[in-house]
This record gives structure tokens, sequence and C-alpha cells, in this order.
């Protein structure tokens, strides 16, 4: 038999039934109706109002003092993300861009049926739906600590910030283990610096929270970011590239197109590739195209080109060089 154990909350809560024995199975946990909640709609957009796709929303809510995944989507191809909550009740929520975790808040209530975010996934920075903007910007930005590097820390920008705090920690599975700690009172802007000495690791994976308070001391949003730490000096040289496309109005992320970049790269080439021919007599076509390839290889490893359209001229070229044969 199946009995209703949910009560009022969460009405597909189900156990089994065994006779003679009280052992329960959770069936379908902690999924709300549409009959106890009411419709809420998710509208992601960047600052230019053009929608955004593929945030990742998960919902949580503190059920026996356990922190519960409650529901989860994706935004569509309009923005859009729907999910039935409670009016008035307070949850957990977080933000998922390209497997990164962008925003996370733990004071969330419903107070209308639409609620729309602003993000500028460039900058990181979010419009909550009190209307303020957050503005928080990583040292370094990439997720990679270079052994040479002597700190660590972050910026935040915000017209209603009072003070952050940041916990650097380790994970044991779901467990945090946390090493250092600290905060500061600021105005509208915080800067932390932090020495890497007290950072007790030399190699590994770390992460960092900051806990971002508005101007009446309420908590207001989390950011998480995860650094590799012990970096070699070439991987110190690919961050600074990948850096450099912030000057570029692109994103950190070298797996998205970045056309000002992708349009250096080519030029950059052209002149290498100049340079060989004039001061080496080196006029070979096939040699020139695949020395070409190799300095746009190089480029897509620093993070300016493009490596899908890398991947179409090798496959054009290998076609190109099969017919010439």
């Amino acid at each position: 038999a199946v009995q209703d154990v949910a009560g009022t909350y969460f009405k597909r809560r189900w156990s089994k039934l065994y006779t003679g024995n009280p052992l329960t199975d959770t069936l379908q946990p902690y999924l709300l109706s549409a009959d106890d909640g009411i419709a809420v709609k998710f509208v992601f957009q960047d600052p230019k109002r053009d929608s955004i796709q593929n945030i990742i929303v998960n919902i949580y809510k503190n059920i026996g003092g356990v922190k519960t995944l409650i529901s989860n989507g994706a935004s569509d191809v309009t923005g859009n993300a729907l999910f039935f909550l409670i009016a008035g009740d307070k949850y957990w929520l977080d933000f998922t861009y390209n497997g990164v975790v962008i925003f996370e808040t733990q004071n969330y209530s419903v107070t209308s049926s639409v609620v729309y975010w602003t993000l500028n996934l460039v900058t990181g920075e979010i419009q909550g739906v009190d209307g303020s903007f957050i503005n928080l910007v990583w040292n370094p930005v990439t997720d990679f600590i270079s052994k040479e590097a002597t700190s660590i820390g972050y910026k935040v920008n915000g017209s209603k910030i009072n003070f952050t705090t940041i916990d650097l920690y380790t994970l044991n599975g779901t467990d945090k283990n946390i090493f250092y700690s600290t905060g500061g009172v600021c105005n509208t802007s915080c800067t932390t610096t932090i020495l890497k000495t007290n950072i007790p690791y030399t190699t590994g994976t770390i992460y960092a929270d900051v806990n971002v308070y508005t101007d009446t001391n309420a908590y207001m949003f989390t950011y998480t970011k995860k650094w590799i730490i012990g970096t070699t000096s070439n991987i110190d040289t690919q961050n600074l590239f990948i850096n450099a496309r912030l000057d570029f109005g692109c994103s950190t992320d070298p797996l998205l197109p970045c056309p000002l970049t992708t349009i250096l790269s080519v030029v950059l080439m052209i002149i290498l590739l100049g340079g060989m021919v004039f001061s080496f007599n080196f006029v070979n076509p096939k040699g020139l195209l695949i020395a070409g390839l190799g300095i746009l290889a190089v480029f897509t490893y620093l993070g300016w080109f493009w490596w899908v359209a890398l991947v179409l001229m090798i496959i054009t070229s290998i076609f190109y060089l099969r017919s010439e044969n």
C-alpha cells in the first residue's frame, strides 16, 4: 500500500507501507504540487534585455534543519524557468552557468509570480529582485593560482553593500573544511586581499564563499569561486591572455567566442607569416598553411582564437591537402 505522509507542504511525498514492519521507502520526496503553490516564473536577461538560456536553477528549503533540494530547472530560449513555490516562504537559490555557480542566496522570498534577474555574464554583475546591482571581481579571475602569486582576493561593488565576509575552504565530499575566514565593513565598495601565506596548501583545489550583506545588515548574496593552486608559469601566460579578453568586452571563458581577439589572432598570424616569407624566403603554400594553423592553435590555447573556427579550418585544410596529392 502507499500512504501520503507529506502533510500540506509537500503533496507528493509518499511512503510504502510494509505489513508488520514499520520500515518505509521514500519514493518521490519534496515535490510541491500546483494545488499548494503558485507558479513563479524566473526571467533571465542580460543588461540589454536579451534572453539568457541554460541558466540552471536549484531551489532549496530548510526542512528539519537540512538544506533540501525541492525543485530545479533551466531557463529556455526565452530566458524563462517556471517553478511552483509558496508565497511568503523563504528559499535558498543558486544559479549555475557553464558548470559554474554564478549566484547563490539563502534569503529569497516569494513576493511575485514573475521575477526578473538581470545578469552580466562578462562582469559577473547581477541585479536582484530589489533592483540593486552587485558586481564581484575575483583576483585572480581565472580558476588558477600560480606558484608565484603572493595574494588572492576580491572586489565587490553595490549601492546597498554594508559589509562582506569570505570563507576559504576545501571539500571533503560535501563537507566544507574552512581554513581561513575574514570580513570587513564597507560603503558601496569592498576590496579584500588575502596573503597567500594564509593558504596551508601548495597544490590542490580550494574554494571561496563571499557573503554580501546590505546596509540593513541583512544577508544578500553568496558568490562561490574555485581555484586550483600551484600551477606552473606557462599557465600564468595563458591566464594573462584569458584575462585580457575582458579588455575586449568578452568573458574569461575561453570556450566562448570573442570576435575581437579572434580577428586580432588572424591579423597577428598574417604578420608572422609575412615575416617568414620576407625574412627566410619561405614561400611553400602547404608549409605556410600548416604554419598558419599552428600559430592559430597557439592563440586557441591562449583563449583568443575560437576553437570551433580552428577545428573547421583544420578539417577544410585536410580536404585541401588531400585534393592536392
